[in-house]
């Protein structure tokens, strides 16, 4: 993916101090169910609630990316960042509020928390177990006020929790959309 291409070349000439390695983990071709298999959470009341209709199994993905990507292909690091954008998004929302997880910072690019009529929030503000477990960073397009994603980041600004302030960093990128966003990576601190 191309993308990941411009990412190791943007932190090339950034000289980094610290060695780092890149793994993409993605589909070939956009697909749906894949899509909603791998990254969507599941809706056993934790992050979704029961009735949610678009879930998938994120516990079996982080399993595999835990027991087989980092011990394979990363296991001499002691610093490890996860980017997901959208769907892989939310994915990265769940890790950091729901499993013990192997990553330092976890950036969530324009993160697609309105779906199952955004059942995340709703938990979130609900339940007061619901935490932040790691350093959660967000970013999303000023253009995303057309479609679902900023209403539903900038509602989950309002309802963060006193505790999770510190944890959480939220920031809108002018004039950036939904995929103009991931021109982004190149400016995130690692």
């Amino acid at each position: 993916d191309k993308r990941f291409s411009r990412l190791s070349d943007s932190l090339k000439l950034d000289s980094l101090e610290f060695n780092y390695r890149i793994i993409g983990i993605g589909q070939k071709h956009f697909n749906k169910s894949l899509r909603q298999r791998d990254f969507a959470p599941p809706a056993d009341g934790s992050f979704f609630s029961k009735n949610a209709s678009y879930t998938g199994n994120t516990e079996n993905f982080y399993r595999f990316i835990s027991t087989r990507v980092m011990p394979e292909y990363d296991a001499q690091s002691d610093y490890r960042v996860l980017l997901g954008h959208s769907y892989g998004g939310i994915f990265g929302v769940y890790v950091g509020t729901h499993i013990e997880n192997h990553f330092d910072k976890i950036y969530a690019i324009s993160p697609s928390l309105w779906i199952n009529s955004s059942n995340f929030l709703s938990n979130y503000e609900r339940d007061s177990s619901l935490h932040i477990n790691t350093s959660l960073h967000i970013l999303y397009g000023s253009l995303e006020e057309l479609n679902k994603v900023a209403p539903e980041i900038e509602r989950f600004q309002k309802i963060l929790k006193p505790d999770d302030f510190k944890s959480v960093a939220i920031k809108k990128i002018k004039w950036a959309g939904h995929k103009s966003i991931l021109i982004e990576i190149y400016t995130l601190e690692y």
